[in-house]
């Protein structure tokens, strides 16, 4: 399904509302963001940890 002109303007319009943290707090704040959600989870689900070193890379 084609994207009407209006929704591709609704689209662009939002964003540039949507860029991220400005400020050096925010910033700051928002790169803890994987302290509190990503490494609690794997403390809590450690069998959802895998070893990726045996796995073939892009460059092996």
């Amino acid at each position: 399904m084609a994207t009407s002109l209006r929704q591709t303007i609704a689209n662009r319009l939002n964003a540039l509302k949507s860029t991220g943290p400005r400020t050096a707090e925010g910033k700051a704040r928002s790169s803890r963001n994987a302290l509190r959600r990503a490494l609690p989870d794997r403390h809590r689900h450690p069998e959802c940890m895998t070893d990726h070193s045996a796995m073939p890379g892009p460059h092996s």
